[in-house]
């Protein structure tokens, strides 16, 4: 779960620093097509950012975004993408869910498709919409999740593709949805944990069909997941939980490792590098653990959990790794 990242015109303030910011090139590093940009991490390997902005300063352009959201936009060569649910002023007070392509130079908006219009089963927190979960996109194809109201494929150029209804979410205390799928490889991972049947889910990111699913023993978590590669390059899922963190196989979702001591409400995803894996929470308790991903089985007092300090983490906001620091906040 975030903060309020933007409201009616404050996105266009945002995109316009993210237009001047990141390098223009092909390769992949040098997207932002996740929530957490290329690594996962929060950091742009070849970013250029400026020092100061504001309405006259470094600013190259700004848009109007109508309705309000929590997510995050994310840039694939010259196109920003980013969702917004929008209030239809009906009286079942429901919204259009919609996902718009912003051109990355100019600010002009390429195209906005409506992805579905409902009205939310549940109530979100005053601080979270109800368009929380950021897209991603591989360069082919943009899929925009909006968690009880599905996930949505798209061609670049806004053709829709496919989508999925996984149902609806009972999310603890009625604070609303927060997770962001990720893509690795050939899939899409969705991940589900609420007050129901909590899931994690990998689809062909081709064609929206399930690939495998794994049941999660655990309460509402707003974690997105995280994909490493272990010391021997096998590549693994990880996730935060109320009740562990865990690591999955990306190819079959068989669960690897899981340790406890977690605290409640997990809102912090996961960061990684070089086979390590750091997951944190810190609300009503505190716990952050770097984990060797070579681990098997309950890694709780083995060798594979590196460290583990038990006070002063992060509650809601995730850490940022970089150049072999983790950086992270304690809020009060």
């Amino acid at each position: 779960m975030t903060s309020r990242a933007w409201q009616t015109w404050g996105v266009g303030v945002w995109l316009a620093i993210l237009g001047t910011s990141l390098g223009a090139s092909g390769a992949n590093a040098a997207q932002w097509s996740h929530w957490r940009g290329p690594t996962g991490n929060g950091v742009a390997p070849d970013a250029n950012p400026p020092l100061e902005f504001g309405p006259d300063k470094n600013l190259k352009w700004k848009v109007p975004i109508p309705g309000d959201g929590s997510s995050s936009p994310v840039l694939w060569d010259n196109q920003v993408f980013v969702t917004t649910a929008v209030p239809s002023g009906n009286a079942k007070k429901e919204y259009d869910f919609r996902i718009l392509a912003i051109d990355r130079g100019t600010g002009r908006v390429q195209w906005s498709q409506n992805a579905v219009v409902a009205a939310p089963h549940d109530r979100t927190h005053e601080t979270n919409g109800f368009a929380s979960a950021s897209p991603c996109t591989d360069g082919s194809h943009v899929y925009a999740h909006f968690g009880s109201r599905g996930l949505y494929c798209y061609t670049m150029d806004g053709t829709p593709v496919w989508k999925r209804d996984f149902g609806d979410m009972r999310i603890r205390n009625g604070f609303g949805e927060g997770s962001s799928p990720t893509l690795a490889d050939n899939l899409i991972l969705v991940p589900w944990d609420h007050e129901g049947k909590s899931m994690l889910y990998a689809l062909d990111k081709r064609t929206g069909e399930t690939v495998w699913e794994t049941p999660r023993d655990e309460p509402s978590c707003w974690a997105t997941p995280l994909v490493l590669s272990d010391a021997s390059g096998r590549k693994q899922i990880v996730m935060n939980g109320q009740t562990a963190a865990r690591g999955y196989d990306l190819k079959t979702g068989e669960e690897l490792w899981r340790c406890g001591g977690q605290s409640q409400r997990p809102c912090a995803s996961a960061v990684g590098t070089d086979g390590v894996a750091y997951v944190a929470s810190g609300f009503r308790g505190s716990f952050i653990g770097a984990f060797d991903l070579l681990g098997r089985g309950d890694l709780k007092g083995s060798k594979h959990l590196l460290w583990s300090p038990s006070k002063a983490t992060p509650a809601v906001a995730s850490p940022l790794l970089s150049n072999g620091r983790l950086y992270y906040y304690k809020e009060k």
